[in-house]
């Protein structure tokens, strides 16, 4: 028995459908069903129940298998629930069988969890199934005391079905006119001020004038976001679509045969194309992606996850407590990614505090010492260019195209700044704040350790860094101070010829008739464990020093972090909550250019301090890798 409310039964009726009606028996297949429309949705709910014991598994199963493919000719929206005496929770036979039933007709069961719980059992016999979109429907348990089964409450969001979802969203429009007023404004910019002020303050000086014009041309104004999930759709497959529909109606009027053979031979074309431009649209997409790889496990995931909901409110379990308030999450995440690192670093750093203690035996050591040429404005303009045009930006909004656009009037204040920079050792503090996302990665989504960090650093920050680091990485090269173990960041290196000589080492090993053992090491969280005196240490070791090791020493000291997290809001907005800044006391800046050299700087010498062993190392995009080679 199917109940309405009184202020929905106007919207359903009962439905007898014959070949289901046929399947019925008592006590083996019992169901009865209801149709309807919740605005312009249709939907058939089917009541199900099956007496325990009554017969065999199989026997209600295959009517269960029979029933469902007749309702998926006839309706979209089905749901079916009831008392089916099958344990979800079980390992059985029985279980197995359901769960491939329910597959084979795209459909899902939503109880998994408890519905009959006695003193001495537990089970769950009763159960919902359904060919709605998982993330439309939500099922939930319901202690009624009417019987010794929970009732089950199901909840399901037609709302969400739209194939186009419109947010609204804060965002800066950095359209072309926006860009030639930008220019103007800074075109009339001497920047007298700039060139006059003591060196500490050069850089707030810059950015003030800077970010006030910014701020000025490209105001942050309320926008549309759209959510297409068909973006490959265009519109003469639209119009296609519209006449094979208009065909399938007039053979229903005339029933013509000549016209249902055109409508036949329109599907296949109709078909083919569909499939050749998705297929053309997904393959462009990769194509002309800046990463390859992650845009391809986009496109995977999007296939094979497509109902995943857009910036959905992340729930963390701490202290045995459930939180969703935006805030507090981006505090719980910010409060373990500094933390973890403490724990790590901490128990280790009493013998790491001494900066003559280095990590590793210095080799090649000399009485080089390493000085920083000017950068002239040609040099900028080249390293300007030389960035991808993303617009990711840190906690300033600045995005690097827009830099590009104007690189012509920023390149002598921003030079005279950065050398400015150079020759005083002060890198300025509000480069030092990283914006962090947090993304993913897998296992409960309540876990903060199951998501990993994602650092953005305000765009001059980049620019800075870029020239220090054509400048370090040159002088290392020059003065043989990297390890000729080393393939990370050489000209003439990478990761494919380590991998080449790690193989060559191998085979020889094996000619010689040696016992060979590769040990692969892959160190978890490295970049962020690095203690500051001990890098410290190093870099003076390898010839670093005065002002321009006071530069380091400031590039590394009291950086800072924040979490930003985005959200939809009940008002359908994108909504963003930042974290409290929080100082980061180890490490080498996480998403920086200048990280991973001195990452490599931190571990120079390691080849050496272990004998025997034939070594290769790479170090790209903030992963350290170890390759040895013993021979045994």
């Amino acid at each position: 028995m199917i109940l309405c409310k009184d202020s929905v039964s106007h919207q359903f009726k009962k439905v007898d459908i014959h070949q289901i009606k046929e399947l019925v028996t008592e006590k083996e297949f019992e169901c009865c069903s209801v149709a309807g429309k919740i605005g312009k949705y249709s939907i058939i709910v089917v009541g199900l129940y099956r007496t325990p014991g009554a017969t065999y598994d199989q026997v209600f199963l295959g009517k269960l298998d029979i029933a469902l493919g007749i309702l998926c000719k006839n309706y979209n929206n089905v749901i079916l629930a009831g008392d089916i005496n099958i344990d979800i929770l079980k390992n059985s036979r029985a279980c197995d069988m359901l769960k491939n039933i329910l597959t084979q007709h795209s459909f899902q069961y939503l109880v998994d969890f408890p519905t009959r719980v006695t003193l001495e059992s537990q089970s769950s016999i009763d159960n919902v199934f359904t060919n709605i979109n998982r993330s439309q429907v939500t099922v939930s348990g319901v202690i009624t005391e009417l019987s010794d089964h929970d009732a089950q409450l199901v909840e399901v969001d037609f709302k969400t079905v739209k194939r186009k979802q419109c947010f609204t969203q804060l965002k800066r429009k950095f359209t072309k006119q926006n860009t030639i007023l930008f220019q103007k404004k800074l075109e009339a910019e001497s920047w007298l001020s700039l060139y006059l002020a003591p060196v500490d303050q050069k850089y707030d000086l810059f950015y003030n004038i800077f970010i006030y014009h910014f701020n000025l041309c490209f105001p942050l104004v309320r926008t549309r976001v759209y959510r297409n999930e068909n973006d490959w759709i265009n519109n003469e497959l639209r119009k296609d679509k519209e006449e094979l529909i208009h065909l399938s109606q007039n053979i229903r009027v005339t029933k013509d045969r000549a016209t249902k053979e055109i409508l036949n031979y329109k599907k296949k074309l109709y078909r083919t194309k569909a499939q050749n431009l998705k297929k053309d649209f997904i393959n462009n997409k990769i194509k002309n992606s800046d990463n390859i790889c992650k845009s391809t496990w986009k496109v995977i995931n999007n296939e094979t996850k497509p109902n995943q909901e857009l910036l959905s409110k992340i729930r963390l379990i701490t202290d045995g407590e459930v939180t969703s308030d935006p805030y507090k999450v981006s505090e719980i995440f910010n409060n373990y990614f500094i933390g973890m690192v403490d724990e790590c670093v901490i128990p280790n750093l009493q013998k790491d505090a001494n900066p003559n203690n280095l990590p590793f035996v210095i080799q090649n050591l000399s009485d080089k010492r390493f000085h920083i040429t000017p950068v002239d404005e040609i040099e900028l303009d080249k390293i300007i260019s030389s960035f991808k045009n993303k617009y990711s930006a840190g906690y300033d909004e600045v995005p690097m195209p827009i830099i590009k656009n104007i690189k012509h009037l920023l390149v002598k204040p921003l030079a005279h700044v950065i050398n400015s920079s150079f020759v005083s050792g002060i890198f300025p503090n509000r480069l030092k704040i990283s914006k962090i996302k947090t993304i993913f990665k897998k296992g409960n989504t309540t876990d903060p350790s199951n998501y990993r960090p994602l650092s953005i650093l305000p765009t001059f920050s980049k620019i800075y860094e870029r020239v220090m680091y054509i400048r370090l990485v040159e002088f290392l090269e020059n003065n043989n101070k990297f390890d000729e173990e080393q393939h990370g960041f050489r000209s003439g290196r990478s990761v494919i010829t380590a991998g080449i000589e790690f193989v060559e080492s191998t085979l020889d090993a094996i000619d010689r008739g040696d016992h060979a053992v590769g040990i692969f090491m892959d160190l978890s969280k490295a970049f962020d464990s690095v203690c500051h005196s001990s890098l410290i240490g190093v870099l003076n070791s390898l010839g670093i020093s005065g002002v321009v090791l006071d530069w380091f020493i400031s590039y590394l000291k009291d950086r800072n972090q924040y979490v930003e997290l985005s959200y939809i809001d009940k008002d359908n907005q994108i909504s963003f909550v930042k974290s409290q800044i929080k100082t980061i006391k180890y490490g080498v800046p996480q998403g920086s250019i200048l990280g991973p050299i001195l990452f490599l700087c931190y571990i120079n010498g390691l080849p050496k301090s272990v004998s025997n062993i034939n070594s290769k190392m790479f170090c790209m995009l903030m992963i350290p890798i170890f390759l040895f080679l013993i021979n045994l």
